[in-house]
């Protein structure tokens, strides 16, 4: 049912990646999966060029959380395999923002097949909107699920990390 639905979303568990075993087993995963949707957090107010300080990632069943911070000299030879992937479709908001070249820019990752939701929102309806107004718009996601997200991004956006 579509309320069963929407309570397995609202309680999925965060899962934390801060390890290199983590991180190996994190692209084994995404390494099977045919899509997968990724979000980058970029410290840019005091510093000139940034720093990517984490990474979301999700797959249709879990939801991770990669310290960039604590595993920036490994994120590139281990996660860049499967951002280089053909096969794989990346899923981002936004991501000729700051995602993408965070990415190749503090990890050499070059993304390969990305599908940017963005872009594809703003063909249906001619201006760019933010991510939760495309999924409020679209109804992809439950109320619940929304509302967490909000308050995640005013409490966390410009953390200092």
């Amino acid at each position: 049912s579509s309320s069963a639905s929407s309570r397995r979303e609202e309680e999925r568990a965060l899962e934390v990646v801060d390890t290199v075993a983590g991180l190996v087993e994190l692209a084994g995963l995404l390494g099977k999966e045919t899509e997968f949707g990724v979000d980058v957090e970029v410290e840019n107010q005091r510093s000139y060029d940034g720093l990517c300080c984490l990474i979301q990632i999700s797959t249709r069943s879990r939801d991770f959380v990669v310290d960039a911070i604590a595993l920036h000299d490994e994120i590139g030879e281990v996660l860049g395999p499967v951002f280089s992937d053909e096969k794989v479709v990346k899923v981002f908001h936004a991501c000729d923002g700051l995602d993408v070249p965070s990415l190749h820019r503090d990890f050499q990752i070059y993304v390969v097949n990305a599908f940017d939701t963005q872009l594809a929102t703003s063909c249906l309806c001619s201006r760019r909107p933010s991510l939760i107004e495309t999924l409020r718009r679209l109804h992809v996601c439950s109320p619940g699920v929304l509302r967490r997200h909000e308050n995640l991004k005013a409490t966390y956006q410009r953390s200092d990390w």
